[in-house]
């Protein structure tokens, strides 16, 4: 087995320790803004088609994501799933591509 959720929830808990310089604040609201916008996960959608373990679904209270009905986000687990959400976060979404991608992406997985 992995150690990716005790990694994962060790950055976390820096994070929040944090707190008081305004970087929790700040990313956060980064993360929030990102999750909530279903036209900014073309690339993590298409391979969580191909291989659903590159990623887990997390739900949370107050940030509403777009992978399933329930409002449910998908979490990276594997490198695959953080070099998708990396792109996705980091390269399409900050540059407009995901505007042209997305759509693309979508009609590959019969969502368009």
């Amino acid at each position: 087995m992995g150690t990716q959720g005790y990694e994962d929830n060790a950055l976390d808990t820096s994070l929040l320790e944090s707190a008081g310089s305004g970087q929790y604040d700040s990313f956060y609201t980064d993360v929030s803004t990102f999750e909530s916008l279903a036209g900014d996960h073309g690339l993590e959608n298409l391979i969580y088609a191909i291989d659903p373990s590159a990623f887990d679904l997390q739900s949370s209270a107050d940030i509403i994501g777009t992978a399933t009905s329930t409002g449910d986000y998908l979490v990276p687990e594997s490198t695959l799933g953080y070099l998708a959400t990396g792109l996705d976060y980091g390269l399409l979404t900050p540059t407009g591509l995901d505007y042209v991608l997305t759509p693309l992406i979508d009609i590959l997985l019969g969502q368009g």
